[in-house]
C-alpha cells in the first residue's frame, strides 16, 4: 500500500512538472514567433511612424473586405503596410495600395511618393502614382505633382501623373496643363489627356478662346485629337460652323482628317445632304475636297438609298458630274455594297455614253472586292469594246481576286493575251509574290512577260535592285 501511494504521488508530480514545461515551451515559442514574423516584414518608412497616432481611414472598398483580404475596420498606415507585405498579386493588392496612397498622400505626398516609386512591382508604383496624382490635383498641390512628375522617368508612370486629373489641371491652369502635355508619351495617354481638354474647352470657352488655346500647341497627335473633338461636338449641333472650322485647321495626319470629315458628312446627312455640296466646294480647300465629297456621298447613300439613287440620275449632266463627281463616286460606291444590280439598271439610264462608263467602272472595281472573278471577265469584254479605263480597273480587281484565290487568278492572269490589259493584271500580281513568297525568279518571270517594252525594262530594274 506504501508503495502503491509513494508511486501515484511520483506521477502526479511527474505530469504536474511536465505541464508547466509544455507551456513555458509554448509561451517562449509565441514570442519568438512573433518577433521573427515581424523581423521578416520589410521595413516600414520611417516617414510613416510620427504619424501613427493621427493617421486613420476608413479601407473598406466596393468588394467584400474578407474576399479581398482587407481589414474591415479602421486601421492605421503601419498596419495596413503590414498587411500589404502578407498579399500576393492580384486585385485585392491593388486595392490596397489604392488605399495606402490615398491616405498617406494627404498627409505627406512626399514620403508617399518615395515609397510608392520603392515598390517592387510595375504595377504597384502604376496604381500608386495614380492615387497620389488624383489626391495632388484634388487639394490643389499642383507644385509638388508638377515636381513628381519631373523626377518620374519618361513612359506610363509619368503619363499617368498627367493624364488621369488633365482635365482638373486645365480648369487650375490652362498653361500649366498646356507645358505638361509635352511630357505625354503613350499614345494612350495623348488621346485620354486631349480628350479631357477638349471638353474643359467646350464647357468653359468660347469658339474663339478655344481655337486661341489650341494654336499654343504644336502640331501633332495631342493637338489633331483636340480639334477632332471640338469639330465633332460642333457639327452636333451646325454642321456649317463645324465645316469652317475645319478649313480653318492645319493639315492633320490624314486619320484624324478622315474622322472629322466623317462627322461633318454624318451631321450634313440629317440635315441637307444636296446643299452640303456647294458648302463644302467653298469652303474645303482643293487637297481634302474630293475625299470629304466621296464621304457625304457614301454616307447619305447609306442613310437613303432611294433619294441618292434619284440625286444620281439628276445630277448626271457633263457640268453637274465635273463638279459633283467626287460625291457622285461616294454614292455608287456605297450602293454597290448595298444592291449592285439595282445600281446597274439605273446606270445603264444614263443618256452621256462617258458619265455612264465612268460611273460604271467606278461600281465595278468596287464590287470586285465581292465577286473578283467576274469583274475580272466582264472588264476583260469591255475592254474588247475599246474601253481603256479597263486597264486601270483591271489591276484592282486583280489585287482583290489575288487576296481571295491567288491560285485562279494567276491561271486567268496567264490565259490573257499579250497587250496592255494583261500587262496591267501582271503588275498586282508581281506585287503579291513579293509580299507573301518573296519568290523573285517567280516575280522576274512575270515581269519579263509584261509586252510594253519601256515597262517591262522599268520592272526588270526594279526588280533586279531586290538580289
Amino acid at each position: 500500500m506504501i508503495i502503491s501511494k509513494n508511486y501515484k504521488l511520483s506521477s502526479v508530480i511527474i505530469l504536474s512538472l511536465g505541464i508547466a514545461c509544455y507551456l513555458i515551451l509554448l509561451v517562449l515559442d509565441l514570442r519568438f514567433g512573433l518577433d521573427a514574423k515581424k523581423n521578416s516584414s520589410s521595413e516600414l518608412p520611417t516617414q510613416i511612424e510620427p504619424q501613427l497616432s493621427k493617421i486613420h481611414k476608413d479601407t473598406s472598398v466596393s468588394e467584400s473586405p474578407s474576399e479581398k483580404g482587407l481589414p474591415s475596420h479602421n486601421s492605421n498606415l503601419a498596419d495596413l503596410l503590414r498587411q500589404l507585405d502578407e498579399i500576393g498579386a492580384g486585385e485585392g493588392r491593388g486595392n490596397l495600395i489604392s488605399t495606402i496612397s490615398s491616405s498617406w498622400a494627404a498627409i505627406d505626398p512626399e514620403a508617399c511618393y518615395e515609397w510608392a516609386m520603392n515598390l517592387d512591382g510595375h504595377y504597384d508604383r502604376y496604381v500608386a502614382l495614380l492615387r497620389i496624382s488624383e489626391v495632388l490635383a484634388t487639394t490643389g498641390e499642383i507644385e509638388i505633382l508638377q515636381r513628381f512628375i519631373k523626377t518620374t522617368p519618361r513612359g506610363d508612370l509619368r503619363d499617368v501623373l498627367i493624364e488621369q486629373n488633365f482635365a482638373d489641371l486645365a480648369r487650375l491652369d490652362m498653361d500649366m496643363a498646356l507645358d505638361l502635355s509635352h511630357n505625354l508619351s503613350g499614345a494612350g495617354a495623348i488621346n485620354s489627356a486631349a480628350y479631357d481638354l477638349a471638353q474643359v474647352l467646350m464647357q468653359e470657352y468660347s469658339l474663339s478662346d478655344s481655337r486661341k488655346i489650341i494654336e499654343k500647341l504644336d502640331f501633332g497627335q495631342f493637338r489633331e485629337t483636340i480639334e477632332y473633338e471640338l469639330i465633332s461636338a460642333i457639327a452636333k449641333k451646325d454642321p456649317s460652323e463645324a465645316l469652317k472650322l475645319f478649313s480653318e485647321s492645319p493639315p492633320g495626319s490624314r486619320q484624324s482628317l478622315g474622322y472629322a470629315m466623317s462627322e461633318i458628312a454624318g451631321q450634313f446627312v440629317l440635315t441637307d445632304p444636296s446643299g452640303a455640296v456647294d458648302k463644302i466646294n467653298l469652303y474645303v480647300d482643293e487637297a481634302s475636297r474630293d475625299r470629304f465629297l466621296q464621304i457625304l456621298g457614301g454616307k447619305w447613300a447609306l442613310q437613303d438609298r432611294e433619294a441618292t439613287m434619284a440625286w444620281l440620275g439628276d445630277n448626271t449632266s457633263i457640268g453637274d458630274y465635273m463638279s459633283k463627281k467626287a460625291m457622285l463616286t461616294g454614292i455608287v460606291e456605297s450602293l454597290t455594297e448595298q444592291d449592285f444590280q439595282s445600281l446597274e439598271v439605273e446606270i445603264s439610264r444614263i443618256k452621256d455614253t462617258n458619265i455612264r462608263n465612268d460611273l460604271r467602272f467606278t461600281s465595278l472595281e468596287k464590287y470586285s472586292e465581292v465577286d473578283p472573278a467576274w469583274v475580272a471577265k466582264e472588264l476583260g469584254t469591255l475592254h474588247a469594246s475599246g474601253l481603256n479605263r479597263s486597264e486601270e480597273s483591271i489591276s484592282r480587281t486583280v489585287g482583290n481576286w489575288l487576296s481571295k484565290d491567288s491560285y485562279s487568278a494567276s491561271k486567268w492572269v496567264g490565259e490573257l493575251k499579250a497587250g496592255r490589259f494583261r500587262d496591267a493584271a501582271i503588275k498586282p500580281l508581281i506585287a503579291n509574290i513579293l509580299d507573301y513568297g518573296r519568290d523573285l525568279n517567280s516575280a522576274i518571270g512575270w515581269a519579263s512577260q509584261i509586252s510594253d517594252d519601256g515597262l517591262r525594262r522599268i520592272e526588270l530594274q526594279r526588280l533586279s535592285k531586290m538580289k
